[in-house]
């Protein structure tokens, strides 16, 4: 099963770290004690920075969940499974022909 989408953000270093989910949802906020000696604006400014670096993760991650295949490229794996695949099927179909001719003209396969 694959792990839920979610966007990770950090701020001080490292001692702000926030989790945000698809929808808009702060899952988690962990701030190191040592950083909440910290003035309180200086310490609201570091959370809102890792919920914002959190919801640009999250948008990378959706967006990389559902981008659209590369079409051109699934072609040309096609076109070359095709060139594989041709060659094989006609040495299949020769080698049948072959015993069908066998088998009708009395002889064995």
């Amino acid at each position: 099963m694959a792990p839920p989408l979610q966007g990770v953000g950090e701020a001080a270093d490292g001692l702000v770290r926030v989790v945000a989910l698809p929808g808009g949802q702060i899952e988690s906020v962990w701030i190191d004690p040592r950083l909440m000696r910290s003035a309180s604006e200086s310490l609201a400014e570091e959370i809102r920075t890792a919920t914002n670096a959190a919801l640009t993760d999250l948008r990378t991650a959706l967006a990389d969940a559902t981008a659209t295949p590369d079409t051109a490229a699934m072609l040309e794996q096609l076109r070359e499974l095709q060139r594989g695949a041709v060659p094989q099927l006609q040495g299949l179909i020769d080698t049948l022909g072959s015993v069908q001719d066998r088998l009708s003209s009395g002889g064995r396969p």
